[in-house]
């Protein structure tokens, strides 16, 4: 599937289907301003809306990358999104948090990647995925040495089933969630405190797969993934679940 398509709306509540975008790839989605309020859950996800920019190339540098609510399906062969215009806002952040919804339809002990942002020519990146024993993994390396290591101790998905996963740095730890709960993990890293800032040659984003160490689009996910945000803020636990109660309904 190497032929660039429009994704298209098959419900009034808004599930994508990211087929055909292939190794070309897309930028998708809203750039808003941060709305950390106690209802801000509700202003970033707006269900209602009927915006969904799969043709956007560019983006203007403002701090948080969101898609509307809705469903993107990936086929595991070569479907990815595309959002490098996220890179350089972020270059110098320090703390952030990534959420998304992810419901896998292939196999859940196989490397797939959820959000990634890598060096197109150098074994560095920071990535959120499911390793092959079906655990979720927060790593960021750089020039191949593992900088940022954080691995769940057990997997939390479950074949065919919305996970919601989230991962918080705030400049000191690493906190991975799955379905609002801060789950049992182990850290290996050598300097949990790394970002943006600190692991140098990132030059490209990617939604469902990564994009490395001059090996293109790779280990593409098979399955769902809904609602992707992306801050350069650490939120609080209160925050998260505010997110989470907001579309538990939609992908429970």
């Amino acid at each position: 599937m190497n032929e660039e398509a429009n994704a298209t709306r098959v419900d009034s509540i808004g599930a994508y289907n990211a087929t055909n975008i292939g190794t070309v790839g897309v930028d998708i989605g809203a750039i808003k301003n941060p709305i950390v309020t106690t209802d801000y859950a509700y202003n970033i996800i707006d269900k209602s809306t009927n915006v969904f920019d799969i043709s956007q190339t560019t983006a203007s540098l403002q701090t948080q990358w969101l898609s509307p609510s809705g469903e993107l399906k990936f086929d595991g062969v070569d479907d990815f999104l595309n959002i490098d215009s996220v890179v350089t806002p972020l270059a110098t952040t320090t703390i952030g948090t990534w959420a998304c919804w992810v419901k896998p339809s292939g196999v859940i002990n196989d490397l797939e990647y959820f959000m990634s942002f890598g060096d197109t020519n150098a074994d560095t990146h920071i990535s959120l995925f499911k390793n092959s024993t079906g655990k979720l993994v927060l790593q960021g390396t750089e020039v191949g040495s593992n900088r940022l290591l954080i691995t769940t101790d057990a997997s939390p998905f479950t074949l065919n089933t919305w996970t919601h996963i989230v991962v918080i740095t705030d400049g000191v730890a690493v906190k991975l969630y799955a379905d609002n709960v801060l789950v049992s993990q182990t850290d290996t890293s050598l300097d949990a405190t790394e970002w943006f800032n600190s692991i140098v040659g990132l030059d490209n984003g990617r939604i469902g797969c990564v994009n490395k160490n001059s090996a293109g689009n790779t280990d593409h996910f098979n399955g769902s993934i809904a609602e992707p945000l992306i801050y350069n803020t650490n939120l609080t636990s209160s925050q998260i679940t505010d997110i989470y109660n907001y579309s538990l309904a939609t992908y429970s």
